[in-house]
């Protein structure tokens, strides 16, 4: 073994030596330093990889739990590299990628020539990666997003039907499932958007219309509990939408979507009033003949999705962990909310930006990389870009990088970035929480515990900001360190949420992140966010105006609508409190 940059290397040769042949069963020995600990977690995952290429796997799913930067991804490479001297023998290999653009650091990592590998894909660019999409069954290495996959084997009903996938006829023995593996996928839509999708997609064949139709017909008169039975033939209506390039709103998009994942199975509709009512689901298992699957995710031990796994038919084994310690990295809380609510609202939104830049432009020689809503980002559908209102504030917006929630996964691009900024959570909802829930269960009924909405609302929210926060130099690991890294937090602070910070990232630091400009007074808050609201809408309630603010409770305003600077400043625009709502007074003229 030798040292490199001060980080720990073990060759092949020496690691044989060290950890003979065992079972992944056996514990790892107390008197590993935890370099060698990872060390022989990757040895072990590669041999487990070597007895894919061989069919000797036994028939599971084999979970990988190796956080972000520890070299799982390298340990895939060195396997596919030595599988190639080794001249292919076996039945082949596939991997299955969260998105296509994850191939090319693999091939390049992996050496593969042309001849050795393909991409199953429609996507022009990809499908002529390689041998070509038409060699597909011929080469020895096949990459697939795991979207495609998915659907795939739920059309065919079980994965050795999906003949397009199998090497010169035969099954592929080695699967890799890269990141985030789900044996069923959860969604909801709204009845409204449900009812829209006629008129949003006029475009679509006569066939595709009616078989929406007829889902609108069956849920006429609705009622809590109504179980909606979504066609499996829809998966292909969702294909050719998607890839048809159809300028449609988000709403429409997002709820053909939810049916796409659903295709094949049952919703069922929650809600007591029309405008309310919500669809909850959870699609199709996938099947269990995936198995024998090696599933390499970083974000393993944040989630209990793979301990449920075998109500979905699929029994378990966890390969030994590749865990790394935190305490390089600071975070710093800034108790603030600054959700789309608060984002969405302009005395809210200048506060949170205004503390982005007095950050930023503080730390003058340093970069920054800035997780926000979709939502608030500049770009449309192509790439995002900062919110022009904070590009404004900056004394030099060319040291901040922006990424979205939805694309803070699996890229490498800001590895060298030592500043992650966290704007809010990515919240699902209680109805996506449920769906997850669902999904992860196994369970058709569409019924959820609150125990089980918890459970998933901090899985979600450990996976999502550990994911975030890794794209940065975070992933650059010294040994059994993880980078060191700035993160700051904005987002309501709370002991739990503390507890799960503190899991996804063990021996991390935590103190309060104060503003360099100050938080308004509730006073002035309020006042500012009525205002705002008044802008474009002339009435607005006490709750409403409440959760705008960032606030909760019915008591909320109950001080600061007494005050006379309170009723002075509302009589000066026009605006007064009728009951518990505010409303803007009539101006009339008389006639001439």
């Amino acid at each position: 073994m030798h040292y490199k940059n001060e980080v720990l290397y073990v060759e092949d040769e020496e690691l044989d030596r060290l950890f003979p042949e065992p079972s992944c069963s056996i514990p790892i020995s107390s008197i590993l330093s935890p370099v060698l600990k990872i060390e022989r977690s990757l040895s072990l995952l590669k041999r487990e990889m070597k007895k894919g290429f061989r069919g000797e796997l036994s028939p599971a799913i084999h979970v990988m739990s190796a956080d972000c930067g520890t070299g799982k991804t390298t340990a895939l490479q060195k396997a596919l590299r030595g599988w190639k001297a080794d001249g292919f023998r076996g039945d082949g290999a596939i991997i299955f990628l969260r998105t296509l653009e994850e191939i090319d650091p693999i091939v390049t990592g992996t050496g593969l020539d042309h001849a050795d590998y393909a991409v199953f894909t429609s996507d022009e660019k990809y499908k002529t990666y390689g041998a070509g999409r038409s060699a597909a069954n011929r080469v020895p290495v096949l990459f697939i997003s795991q979207v495609m996959a998915r659907k795939m084997m739920l059309i065919a009903g079980d994965f050795a039907a999906v003949t397009d996938l199998h090497y010169y006829g035969k099954i592929r023995a080695l699967r890799v499932w890269d990141e985030g593996f789900a044996a069923a996928e959860g969604a909801v839509f709204d009845l409204v958007d449900l009812h829209a999708l006629p008129s949003a997609f006029k475009a679509l064949p006569r066939a595709d219309r009616d078989m929406l139709w007829s889902l609108i017909e069956r849920c006429a008169e609705p009622f809590a509990g109504l179980a909606l039975d979504i066609p499996l033939s829809i998966i292909d209506t969702v294909d050719r939408v998607l890839k048809g390039g159809l300028k449609v709103a988000d709403a429409p998009k997002r709820t053909l979507e939810a049916l796409g994942k659903l295709a094949g199975s049952t919703a069922y509709l929650r809600g007591n009033d029309y405008t309310d009512w919500t669809f909850l689901g959870a699609g199709r298992s996938l099947p269990a003949d995936i198995r024998p699957l090696i599933v390499l995710d970083a974000s393993a031990r944040l989630t209990s999705r793979y301990k449920q796994l075998p109500a979905h038919g699929m029994n378990v084994i966890e390969l030994e962990p590749a865990l790394l310690a935190y305490d390089r990295v600071a975070v710093h809380w800034c108790n603030l909310a600054a959700g789309k609510t608060a984002l969405r609202n302009p005395a809210q939104r200048a506060i949170i930006y205004g503390t982005i830049a007095d950050l930023v432009n503080s730390k003058r020689s340093e970069d920054f990389l800035i997780v926000i809503a979709k939502d608030a980002c500049g770009g449309g559908d192509g790439p995002v870009a900062l919110p022009k209102e904070l590009n404004a504030l900056l004394s030099d917006p060319d040291r901040m990088r922006v990424t979205s929630w939805g694309r803070h996964i699996g890229t490498n691009e800001y590895r060298d970035i030592p500043n992650v900024i966290i704007v809010s959570a990515y919240n699902y909802g209680d109805d996506g929480y449920d769906a997850l829930a669902l999904a992860a269960s196994g369970s058709r009924d569409g019924i959820v515990s609150k125990e089980e909405r918890r459970d998933e609302a901090a899985s979600a929210f450990m996976h999502n900001v550990y994911q975030a926060v890794c794209r940065s130099r975070v992933r650059q690991r010294d040994g059994a360190l993880a980078g060191a890294a700035n993160v700051y937090l904005i987002m309501k602070d709370s002991d739990q949420r503390r507890e799960q910070i503190t899991r996804a990232f063990p021996g991390c630091s935590i103190d309060v992140w104060m503003p360099c400009t100050p938080i308004k007074q509730k006073h002035d808050l309020v006042l500012h966010t009525l205002f705002a609201i008044m802008e474009t809408q002339n009435s607005v309630s006490f709750n409403a105006l409440t959760e705008a603010c960032g606030g909760s409770g019915h008591s909320y305003l109950t001080k600061v609508v007494k005050t006379e600077r309170f009723k002075g400043a509302l009589q000066s625009k026009g605006i007064e409190r009728v009951g518990n709502s505010f409303q803007r007074k009539l101006r009339l003229t008389n006639a001439a």
